[in-house]
């Protein structure tokens, strides 16, 4: 324990191998090294404490030896090592506490080996550890490496400047792995059963590129969680009971953020949870992404309270669940069959594919989109879905936007809004150009039963306008496959003004497979189902001003139960065709008016 001043234990590691500089930017280049100089610190013994002291210009800083327990490190210093703090193959330890301190210009902060040999996997374990506030800078190849790791909590530590270089040619790499391996934390289980380990209250800054070659290696990333069971590993496996939690914090810079597995292999093992934990600055090229999951398990991500953004890696080959919690989110899946639930706000899905409306389908409490390269994902609480073509695609029920007037509102010139089978009692006003309304399934747009209000006027007779759907002062708007039920409504109706079913105003599009029912006063005699003699209820209203017709086609829809007229077209160029109209009168008081169609102009 240092008492009273700086305690420094100095090896002569620097002077071995002729370093002014750092040990980092040695080994950058070193074709070989000379490791005399051992070990700065033996732990070979139970409950041994190290405080305040700095141990520095070792080839391994602290080394642990086999067979101790409850070993703690308090605000220990670990400078220009090769590895800052060294389990071997065989050894084992139970009960290990790092609080504070720092572990700086190194290749490896912390490096737990872990025997393979079959038959042995309960040798060399470590287990019960907690490393708390540790900060780790300036290493090249990894910050905490892990071949065994049992009942672990890593919490409130910070790394900067690690990984970024990736595997050194004198540790090998070169070929496939030049600059390779970079990691933050690189947990790869080895031989042996494991479970409970949490990371957590991180803060990373530029860690895990591994792009010491100029290019971020596959395999790099600022934490990398396997559970090895792969080729040579198949008879001496590891297993991972439960899942790995990683929460609560923020990677700035980096190639990938977190994943899981190992690029290249096939790995059952090792599902992890991601809760709260921000992804800025990582590559996005083909094998790169925020997070990435190359194992057969899947990988949970919970999102922050805000708007958070994840991007999975495109050749990512097992599936992410992912799970917001609130914010405006955007998330972007694998090439597997992922999950995504947006939870609270407005949260879009992207996908690389270029998407039709067909390929979007209605799901069991969700929507499901099935695309060519990315798998047929699921979407719970998503409004948006973002492909490759032009526009997107607004969710409306089934987990998307409430209403369809929420939609329309977020809608941009070129989305298409798909509306989930259900009743949405509402008054929808478009005035976005470029937009289509496509229902999926039995869709019902109702006239609300109070509260019916005006949403323009007619410029042609300057008639007040009540109306279920209204396209007003603009073009190319197209809705399709809904029906539209006015309820008898139109005793709402004040100042002499029409009801309608569709008004477009100043505006053009088409209306397809479109049914519209009951748009009238409500029945004065239910036996025979006779209304009023008011004349103010219309199917399809399109007026335009004078001397600026519009162009509507009305095609393959039914008009039905309406009170005065089915089709207005008022200086308008009409393309009507494969349509059903059903006129009604009563008796010999024709007062529910029966007109099919009136153009004027």
């Amino acid at each position: 324990m240092g008492v009273g001043g700086e305690v420094i234990i100095e090896g002569s590691f620097k002077d071995d191998n002729g370093i002014s500089g750092t040990v980092g930017d040695f080994l950058k280049t070193a074709s070989s090294y000379d490791n005399g100089a051992g070990r700065g610190v033996i732990v070979d013994a139970d409950g041994v404490m190290l405080s305040n002291i700095t141990v520095t210009s070792f080839y391994t800083g602290v080394e642990l030896a086999d067979n101790i327990e409850n070993v703690t490190l308090n605000d220990v210093t670990i400078d220009g090592v090769v590895n800052g703090i060294r389990k071997g193959t065989t050894a084992d330890v139970d009960g290990l506490t790092i609080n504070g301190g720092e572990i700086t210009d190194g290749a490896i902060g912390i490096y737990f080996a872990k025997t393979t040999a079959s038959g042995v996997e309960d040798d060399g374990l470590i287990t019960n550890v907690t490393i708390n506030g540790t900060n780790f800078s300036h290493l090249l190849e990894k910050g905490i490496y892990a071949e065994a790791l049992d009942h672990t909590l890593i919490t409130g530590i910070t790394m900067e400047d690690v990984g970024e270089f990736g595997r050194a040619p004198v540790f090998g790499g070169t070929g496939s792995n030049t600059s390779g391996f970079g990691n933050g934390i690189d947990i790869n289980l080895k031989n042996g059963t494991y479970t409970d380990i949490v990371i957590e209250s991180l803060t990373f800054t530029d860690v895990g590129s591994s792009d010491g070659d100029g290019t971020a290696h596959a395999f790099g990333g600022a934490i990398s969680l396997k559970a090895r069971d792969d080729g040579s590993y198949a008879t001496s496996p590891a297993e991972y009971v439960g899942n790995i939690i990683v929460r609560n914090g923020t990677i700035d810079g980096t190639s990938t953020g977190i994943r899981a597995g190992e690029p290249g292999k096939s790995i059952d093992g090792l599902s992890v949870t991601i809760q709260n934990v921000e992804i800025t600055g990582a590559e996005h090229p083909s094998i790169h992404g925020d997070i990435d999951n190359v194992s057969q398990s899947t990988v949970t991500v919970t999102g922050s309270a805000g708007a958070d953004s994840y991007v999975a890696n495109p050749t990512a080959t097992g599936s992410f669940d992912f799970d917001d919690l609130d914010g405006d989110d955007t998330f972007t899946g694998s090439g597997d069959d992922d999950a995504l639930d947006g939870a609270g706000g407005t949260d879009t899905a992207n996908f690389a594919d270029i998407l039709a409306a067909g390929d979007i389908t209605i799901g069991a409490g969700g929507w499901s989109v099935a695309t060519t390269t990315e798998g047929t994902d699921t979407l719970f609480d998503i409004e948006i879905v973002d492909g490759a073509e032009a526009g997107q695609f607004l969710l409306v029920g089934n987990g998307g936007f409430d209403t369809i007037q929420e939609a329309v509102d977020a809608a941009s010139a070129g989305d298409t809004i798909l509306i989930a089978e259900g009743t949405y009692v509402e008054q929808v006003i478009i005035t976005t150009s470029d937009i289509s309304l496509f229902g999926v399934g039995d869709v019902v747009i109702e006239s609300p039963s109070s509260g019916l209000v005006q949403i323009t006027t007619n410029p042609q007779n300057g008639k007040v306008l009540f109306s279920i759907v209204t396209v007003e002062g603009a073009d190319n708007v197209n809705i399709q496959s809904v029906t539209i039920d006015g309820e008898w409504q139109a005793g709402q109706v004040t100042g002499g003004g029409d009801f309608n079913g569709i008004a477009y105003v100043n505006a053009l599009g088409s209306i397809d497979q479109v049914e519209v029912v009951e748009i009238g006063d409500a029945p004065i005699d239910e036996a025979t189902g006779q209304v009023s003699g008011n004349q103010r209820g219309n199917a399809i209203l399109v007026t335009n001003e004078a001397g600026s017709a519009k162009t509507i086609s009305i095609t393959n829809s039914t008009f039905s139960e309406f009170q005065k007229t089915a089709i207005v077209a008022r200086n308008t160029v009409v393309t009507a065709q494969g349509n059903t109209i059903t006129t009604v009168t009563d008796g010999d008081c024709p007062e529910r008016h029966s007109a099919l169609a009136r153009i004027h102009g």
